[in-house]
């Protein structure tokens, strides 16, 4: 039931790493800037600690832990009238995974580095038409992964505001993200207040620093294995962005999001409960 509940962590983890595409003198103008044929490499490290507790196995506590290190690229295939043609692709990745300190096979990993996606943007941060280019040659992981990622930057990036920011300022997104979840779809909703704190040197560069508070919620029934469960969880993370209002790209993101809960469900007659606490972490770099 392991892989199960990882699974509902995947979208929350999705969400930030788009979320974290935010800006941060005077006031700014935010605003993405594309060159055809320009690329922006960047790394990202992620993590997630989850421990869990089943009525199935009065208790005991399972702790399972993953980490993650990959290697993505942002290329513009043309920008015309405003709106850019993106296209994401994934390098290199290194991923382990611990069960009650045991390490834990990842399948799948293969074919991560083969997922392209491709989008349209404008230079607000406004996604279109965003679809995955090579579904005929990726694994049955990889697909779950590529959907879930199309899903992120299909309805999860950042819309800067319409008119220049000044330091202190603040502005919010509401919004209800689908996630399929054994082929069922839910909700999870997700609110983000974004504060520009102000211009900084980091990184060796002159950024705009962007401080994040994000809450997440999923509650409702999905079918997993032909076993209806009831699903309750709730979140709540902070994270720190700096943008490169110059190149107008991201520099630096991280971020921090707990999320705790609740899975019901019944099997054979027999119900069960479920009680977990995901604790997940990341951090993007331009290289």
């Amino acid at each position: 039931m392991n892989r199960r509940y990882n699974i509902l962590a995947i979208p929350v983890m999705a969400i930030l790493l788009a979320a974290s595409l935010a800006a941060a003198g005077g006031p700014v103008l935010f605003q993405f800037k594309y060159q055809k044929g320009s690329v922006s490499n960047y790394s990202m490290d992620m993590s997630q600690q989850m421990q869990m507790t089943t009525s199935l196995s009065p208790g005991a506590t399972q702790k399972i832990g993953t980490s993650m290190k990959a290697e993505f690229s942002q290329k513009v295939k043309s920008f015309k009238n405003g709106k850019a043609a993106l296209e994401i692709g994934f390098q290199k990745l290194d991923a382990q995974a611990q069960v009650g300190g045991s390490p834990m096979p990842i399948p799948g990993l293969d074919g991560f580095t083969k997922i392209k996606i491709e989008m349209n943007a404008d230079t607000r941060g406004q996604t279109s038409d965003v679809k995955v280019l090579n579904t005929d040659s990726l694994t049955p992981q990889a697909k779950q992964m590529a959907s879930e990622l199309q899903k992120s930057w299909a309805q999860n990036s950042l819309v800067f505001p319409a008119k220049p920011i000044a330091p202190g300022a603040s502005w919010s997104i509401d919004r209800e993200v689908p996630t399929a979840v054994g082929g069922t779809s839910l909700a999870t909703k997700v609110s983000s207040k974004y504060k520009f704190i102000g211009m900084e040197k980091h990184m060796g560069k002159t950024a705009a620093k962007i401080d994040t508070n994000v809450k997440v919620s999923l509650h409702g029934t999905a079918t997993q294995m032909g076993i209806p469960m009831k699903t309750d969880m709730d979140g709540s993370g902070k994270g720190t962005t700096w943008f490169l209002v110059d190149e107008g790209k991201m520099l630096h993101a991280e971020a921090d999001i707990v999320v705790k809960g609740t899975v019901k469900g019944q099997q054979s007659g027999q119900s069960f409960n479920t009680n977990m606490n995901i604790d997940m972490k990341m951090d993007i770099k331009l290289k």
